[in-house]
């Protein structure tokens, strides 16, 4: 069972994807590049922008289109991309993961980067890992464009064509400033979800295909379990999911997902990427019915969360992918509720559909 749905001001009602029966990528919807201006702002989003007067790019070229819908940037669920393709690196035996890595002065284990950019997002450590990429010969550049690129290439072998990690700069730039961010790196909503359906172990094998092969999972067996193990131990459970944010009050309870003890301060709140939140996040974890192996982005403009649910044992046994992009930014925020909350509706959103699923999926 599965389904992606999509909305947009030109769609207020939604539009409903449907599938190749061959490929499972969407058919009937081509998917527009976000955009940014020459100063590198993001533009589309803007409250005046026209966009009939926008000059947009195809990333897709379906076999039946009848919708054209913009895809929003999707700020750090981007990570799992610069991961995606180390742990290539890791899983061939290139890199191990205990390899120093140095970085502006300050070297650390590959896996402390890797931790660090996945559980609280860690800007500075995409920078290291996307350089580690260009170092490796996984991505290189000459003046007319990049004529190497692993990542895009591993995703394609996925048959995940709307995954791309274009345009990063050899010194590990991946932001708007480098030449890349916004309108370069995309993260399709559906291809996400299909990426993380690869590296579930404990779902059923898809069976798409690609150029008329079946899909191969990515990595290796080892590879993969890291990688949801970094997902499930991600800190920023404040989007979908809204267990670090269980103590502000009048913030709505969303998916009930587990938080890691690492993450929970003396006093019952959650101590998050330098913010501490009011007591609520441990009550709130030791009654979650579910784990969420996710990875969250939100900027000014932009709020995107994806992951795998799995019920914990002995709570639940509904088992799901959930995968969201949105120009749901901070803006959105309600400014009553504490400095670093997000939009009400994203937490709110992640409890129905968790709430639909447990009743689909749980006698």
């Amino acid at each position: 069972m599965y389904a992606n749905v999509l909305f947009s001001r030109a769609f207020p009602e939604g539009i409903i994807a449907r599938f190749d029966s061959a490929s499972f990528a969407v058919a009937n919807v081509r998917f527009l590049a976000d955009q940014q201006d020459a100063t590198g702002n993001s533009i589309a989003w803007r409250a005046d922008s026209d966009w009939l007067r926008l000059r947009w790019r195809a990333l897709n070229t379906p076999r039946r289109p009848e919708y054209d819908f913009v895809s929003p940037y999707p700020a750090s669920l981007l990570k799992l991309l610069p991961a995606l393709g180390v742990l290539e690196l890791v899983a061939v035996g290139l890199y191990t993961l205990h390899n120093p890595i140095e970085y502006d002065g300050e070297t650390r284990p590959l896996i402390d980067w890797l931790d660090a950019m996945i559980t609280v997002s860690c800007n500075r450590a995409t920078s290291v890992l996307t350089r580690l990429l260009h170092q490796a010969g996984q991505i290189t550049r000459r003046d007319e464009g990049e004529t190497r690129n692993a990542v895009n290439a591993l995703c394609g072998r996925l048959g995940l064509p709307l995954l791309r990690f274009d345009d990063t700069a050899a010194d590990g730039g991946w932001g708007n400033t480098a030449g890349s961010g916004v309108g370069h790196i995309h993260v399709g909503a559906w291809d996400m979800a299909r990426l993380l359906w690869l590296l579930d172990d404990e779902a059923l094998m898809p069976d798409w295909r690609v150029d008329g092969e079946p899909v191969q999972r990515p990595l290796g067996l080892t590879e993969r379990a890291l990688l949801r193990h970094l997902l499930r131990n991600q800190g920023l459970h404040d989007m979908l999911s809204s267990t670090a944010l269980a103590g502000v009050p009048g913030y709505p309870c969303g998916l009930p997902a587990w938080l890691a003890p690492r993450w929970l301060s003396t006093g019952g709140g959650a101590r998050l990427d330098g913010k501490t939140y009011p007591s609520g996040a441990a009550a709130a974890a030791s009654d979650a019915e579910v784990y969420f192996d996710h990875k969250t982005g939100r900027t000014e403009n932009y709020g995107s969360d994806a992951g795998i649910v799995r019920g914990i044992p002995g709570r639940a046994s509904r088992h799901y992918i959930v995968s969201l992009t949105s120009n749901l930014g901070e803006r959105y925020a309600d400014p009553a509720l504490a400095p670093g909350c997000y939009p009400v509706q994203l937490a709110t959103l992640g409890a129905t559909i968790d709430n639909l699923m447990k009743h689909w999926l749980e006698p």
